[in-house]
């Protein structure tokens, strides 16, 4: 059996090199598709626990409309520490 030359043994990494950084392209993709997914489907759950919500609370349009109304007007002050919205 002959003996690769050390030309030949860098090739050969290049080369194994280059398919996994093309397996972790492939790889960071589907991660990103999969996060975009997840952030969804939280955004989903969220909408429709607020709908259940609303329904067990049998609340009218009016109702929910007339409360943020009421919230609009209250002073919320900032408790967490962090920096100020402009609107506060």
């Amino acid at each position: 059996m002959a003996k690769k030359s050390i030309s030949d043994q860098i090739q050969e990494q290049q080369s194994r090199l280059n398919e996994l950084d093309s397996q972790i392209k492939v790889i960071q993709e589907e991660k990103r598709t999969i996060k975009k997914t997840i952030q969804q489907l939280n955004d989903a759950q969220i909408a429709e626990l607020g709908r259940s919500l609303l329904t067990k609370m049998n609340l009218q349009t009016e109702d929910i409309d007339q409360a943020f109304a009421q919230l609009e007007q209250l002073p919320i002050k900032n408790q967490t520490g962090g920096h100020m919205n402009g609107d506060q």
